[in-house]
């Protein structure tokens, strides 16, 4: 579920700022901005899953890494 949060969280923040830098820079209609940004954000949350996901478990495994102990063996002698 992580994964599909990172995902659409980057995806959305990423048309919204997308949206109102061009409404603040350009003079195309809202209408048009609005279909410009949103239109394409599914296929980009499609495209971006994976990336999500590696991101998603580079963070975990970076914070909460899984280590071997080392067991003391008993050696014959």
């Amino acid at each position: 579920m992580a994964i599909w949060g990172v995902n659409y969280g980057v995806i959305g923040l990423g048309g919204m700022s997308l949206y109102f830098i061009l409404r603040t820079t350009t003079e195309i209609s809202p209408f048009h901005l609005f279909l410009f940004c949103v239109m394409p954000a599914p296929f980009l949350s499609v495209l971006f899953a994976r990336h999500a996901k590696s991101m998603f478990l580079a963070l975990d495994h970076f914070f909460d890494p899984h280590l071997r102990n080392k067991k003391h063996r008993k050696t014959a002698e």
